[in-house]
């Protein structure tokens, strides 16, 4: 693993929640999935915006070297749904289904356990917008959260390894 794979917050933390949803065999789509994912409704479409490193900061120290090892973040996740003849309750309903992976339990399960050099320690709510675009066939709401997630000791050890320091 180089340095720009490990420190590619963006894209990794996004496909690394998105994981989650194909757990539950739910559509989604990132900034590296292909432009077919980004067209099926319902589908949850993931952006992750990285933050500051945790206060005060969470070391891991790998072959004598010091690494900040936890950072935080902010995640939205846009509900996309058809329109559909009983109103909002599908659509209220597929946003509910994605909340309810978005539990902290539930996300961390499904993140952490994959193949990932990063582990999510929190994901908190922190609002929800709706929007109706009758005239385009859609509605969508988006879902913001605070993430806070830490770099496992053995991708700075991969890191180490591959000489890209």
């Amino acid at each position: 693993m180089t340095a720009a794979e490990l420190y590619d917050f963006e894209s990794n933390l996004a496909d690394t929640i998105g994981a989650a949803f194909s757990a539950y065999e739910m559509n989604w789509a990132s900034l590296t999935t292909p432009p077919q994912s980004h067209k099926p409704r319902p589908r949850a479409e993931i952006i992750f915006r990285p933050g500051a490193a945790l206060t005060p900061a969470r070391i891991t120290t790998v072959n004598g070297l010091r690494r900040i090892a936890a950072y935080n973040g902010d995640l939205e996740i846009t509900c996309v749904t058809d329109i559909s003849a009983t109103g909002k309750l599908e659509h209220s309903a597929y946003r509910a289904e994605v909340r309810q992976i978005l539990e902290l339990d539930t996300v961390r399960v499904a993140c952490n356990g994959t193949n990932t050099p990063y582990t999510i320690d929190w994901v908190q709510p922190t609002g929800t917008s709706e929007t109706f675009k009758t005239d385009k066939g859609y509605e969508f709401s988006q879902l913001s959260y605070s993430v806070a997630f830490s770099i496992k000791a053995s991708a700075f050890v991969q890191l180490d390894a591959s000489g890209t320091q």
